[in-house]
């Protein structure tokens, strides 16, 4: 139940106002794309990632149907294998500091979905191998993020 009254709510576009929403319109797209891939890495999507992502979609004024798009037709459709290299290829095009607040926004909504789901998956094992950026680093971001969403 907690999770319809969830998506009947209103994306808050005022809090947490994302550090990309000024990049031009091919930066966000590819930064979007990376980040549903990773929400979909397990095919297990949770309505407060859902919101995230339409937060992040309207700061970034990408339309919701661009975003279901994505969602629907390429990553849920798609085999995990896939999506990897997916976010691979679209983590390559930015540069280090981009991939590094890829990894918290990933991180960010991997805690969102555990709220509701406590399967754990091989996310957080894997996202510094994706993205190329060291496992300490990971582990610290995670780590700090889970205080933040006590």
């Amino acid at each position: 139940m907690l999770e319809l009254c969830l998506l009947a709510s209103n994306a808050n576009v005022d809090i947490d106002l994302h550090p990309f929403r000024h990049m031009d319109e091919a930066f966000k797209k590819k930064y979007m794309e990376c980040l549903v891939s990773f929400a979909l890495f397990e095919k297990e999507l949770t309505a407060s990632q859902l919101i995230r992502l339409e937060e992040i979609s309207r700061q970034f004024n990408i339309q919701s149907n661009w975003l279901k798009e994505k969602l629907i037709n390429d990553y849920l459709m798609a085999e995990k294998d896939t999506r990897k290299e997916k976010i691979k290829e679209l983590a390559a095009e930015l540069d280090f500091k981009d991939r590094k607040n890829l990894a918290v926004d990933t991180l960010s909504l991997d805690i969102l979905r555990r709220k509701i789901s406590n399967k754990r998956d091989k996310l957080v094992g894997e996202i510094d191998t994706i993205l190329e950026i060291k496992y300490s680093e990971v582990v610290q971001i995670n780590e700090h993020l889970e205080q933040i969403f006590k």
